[in-house]
């Protein structure tokens, strides 16, 4: 580069052989494009420190994002939780009610198979429908959640014990009520009473005898009935008594009828309470129709009195012979 007044002369070489080229540049120019560069240069450093800055308010930004996804992901998983534990709660709140439901129901129904009178449910019950309080606030957390949950378990535990007792009780009652079933507790049939249990003066021999049952006087066919459920385990004859039956209750019990004019059943027959069984007659030694009803317990004849009810109004209504 060459001076000369105000231009600037600029020699080009090239590698191949010829003259160089000559560019005139003026100082004004030269200074011109000095200025356009600098000014340039000045604008891409202020633009590269800008484009710094917005890469690394980005990466904070970016940053930034994935705490807040990542915390947003924390508390959505904590809201499935707590809605799984809420629908869990709600599973068992449903399985306490029924559980309720179902120990009042056996309750009740215990009440009416034994005539008893209706009642308030228990103590355990009436706690298990009102012991659990469940917030309403939005202020609850997983602990209140257990919490919860563990009451209500306890309850369920309770309730359910409560009602494995009123089952026991159930069948215990059922139990007992089949065993009254097999007591010889009915009158056999509509009579009169002419003779009793225990030693007495035969009507035949005039000596002291040992009567083991009682005499119903009643007219020839009037229909005998079974005293309790049972089955039929002899029809025939018997001496001194004619057409003989004999019942077997369960339980040590059978009960003997004699003096029959026949038999409505057959030995192995099934036999609820008041069925027909037989008919009244005078058959072996009789003095007149009626029915010898005889009450053996474990084969010990005992008083059939002890087990027929004395109510005037029970079925059938029997007159003592004056």
């Amino acid at each position: 580069m060459t001076k000369a007044g105000d231009k600037y002369t600029i020699l080009v070489l090239s590698d191949t052989p010829g003259e160089p080229k000559r560019v005139e540049v003026s100082r004004k120019m030269l200074r011109r494009v000095v200025a356009v560069a600098g000014v340039a240069a000045l604008g891409m450093g202020i633009g590269m420190v800008d484009y710094v800055r917005a890469r690394m308010d980005l990466a904070v930004a970016q940053k930034r994002h994935i705490q807040l996804t990542r915390q947003i992901g924390i508390e959505q998983d904590k809201a499935d939780q707590q809605r799984l534990q809420l629908a869990s709660l709600r599973d068992e709140v449903l399985q306490l009610r029924r559980a309720v439901s179902s120990t009042a129901g056996l309750e009740r129904d215990i009440r009416q198979e034994q005539g008893l009178p209706a009642g308030s449910v228990s103590p355990v019950i009436a706690s298990a429908v009102g012991g659990v309080n469940i917030p309403l606030s939005d202020d609850f957390d997983a602990g209140d959640i257990e919490s919860m949950h563990g009451a209500i378990r306890q309850l369920i535990t309770k309730t359910g014990a409560r009602q494995s007792e009123m089952a026991d009780l159930r069948r215990y009652f059922r139990t007992q009520k089949a065993k009254l079933a097999e007591r010889p507790n009915r009158w056999p049939i509509k009579g009169w009473v002419t003779s009793g249990f225990g030693v007495r003066q035969s009507p035949f021999t005039g000596e002291q005898t040992m009567h083991q049952g009682v005499d119903i006087a009643a007219p020839t066919g009037t229909v005998v009935t079974a005293p309790a459920g049972g089955t039929v385990v002899f029809v025939g004859l018997k001496e001194g008594f004619g057409n003989y039956m004999i019942l077997d209750h369960g339980g040590g019990f059978t009960t003997h009828f004699g003096h029959l004019a026949s038999s409505l059943v057959a030995e192995g027959r099934r036999v609820t309470p008041g069925m027909p069984i037989a008919l009244v007659g005078n058959t072996g030694q009789s003095t007149g129709p009626h029915l010898h009803y005889e009450v053996h317990m474990l084969d010990v004849p005992t008083d059939p009195m002890a087990y027929l009810p004395d109510d005037p109004e029970a079925y059938p209504t029997l007159a003592q012979a004056p």
